[in-house]
């Protein structure tokens, strides 16, 4: 006999953890971590000339849970007539779709109407316009500009949508000036041994999910990304609200916020 087993659901591939974004969980209270924004300013000077006064300035990344939760109902009956496998299943189901509202509030949340603000969305984050196809110098532009900001380190990486990698593999690495097409696509395979099928781009891992709308392209230091979590992950299953009905109620609720540490 071959055991049960239900097929699982296609789902949006998460990536933010596995590009290094930073994980704070058993959080209390808001979040308020300090930053410098600015520094005092060193002076070349004379023998006996008096330097002048410089001051460092700090604001501060804010998180603040913002609630995530999903619930569902199911009679006592299928649970009988199925396997026992099934409330697995609906719970798995349940931890499933809101790790992935997680990682795509992280990505492009509003920053309004009860959602975290998301990369795509925070102000200050920089952006690259393509204008039309996508070329390899636009690629080297994303790394350009990170350097000029200092920021080129870290967990460096790009995501962006299937339809965007699909173009991206189907288009050749063309350097400026270069009288020959090169053989190698601005989207090349790698092997990172982890699971997560992503790419390489300009020698930096790429991923790709439908979670980024309007296939937009993120590049940067992933570990600026800091996830927030308060109170863990709250499941709750109550057999008596709807027992008149045999029905079963399973809710879970969880407490996130992202921010970027540098924009």
């Amino acid at each position: 006999d071959m055991p049960f087993a239900t097929i699982e659901l296609l789902r949006n591939r998460m990536i933010c953890g596995r590009l290094g974004a930073r994980y704070l969980g058993g959080l209390q209270g808001p979040l308020n971590m300090p930053r410098q924004i600015s520094a005092a300013t060193a002076q070349v000077l004379s023998e006996i000339q008096t330097v002048q006064d410089s001051q460092l300035q700090l604001d501060q990344l804010i998180l603040t849970p913002h609630r995530v939760g999903a619930t569902t109902t199911y009679g006592k009956q299928l649970v009988f007539q199925s396997s026992p496998d099934i409330e697995a299943v609906i719970r798995d189901d349940l931890l499933n779709v809101i790790a992935i509202k997680h990682d795509s509030l992280l990505l492009a949340g509003q920053g309004a109407g009860d959602e975290p603000l998301g990369i795509i969305n925070t102000p200050g984050v920089n952006a690259v316009n393509f204008g039309g196809a996508a070329t390899f110098a636009k690629m080297v532009a994303f790394e350009t500009a990170l350097g000029k900001m200092n920021a080129d380190q870290g967990s460096l990486a790009y995501a962006t949508s299937p339809g965007a990698k699909g173009i991206w593999k189907a288009t050749a690495v063309a350097l400026t000036g270069a009288t020959t097409v090169s053989s190698r696509s601005i989207w090349e395979n790698a092997a990172y041994g982890d699971g997560g099928n992503d790419g390489s781009v300009n020698s930096y891992r790429a991923a790709s999910t439908n979670q980024i709308p309007l296939d937009k392209v993120i590049y940067g230091n992933w570990n600026e990304l800091i996830y927030g979590n308060w109170g863990g992950w709250d499941m709750v299953l109550d057999v008596y609200t709807k027992a008149k009905n045999a029905e079963i109620v399973l809710t879970v609720n969880t407490w996130i916020d992202g921010g970027l540490r540098h924009a």
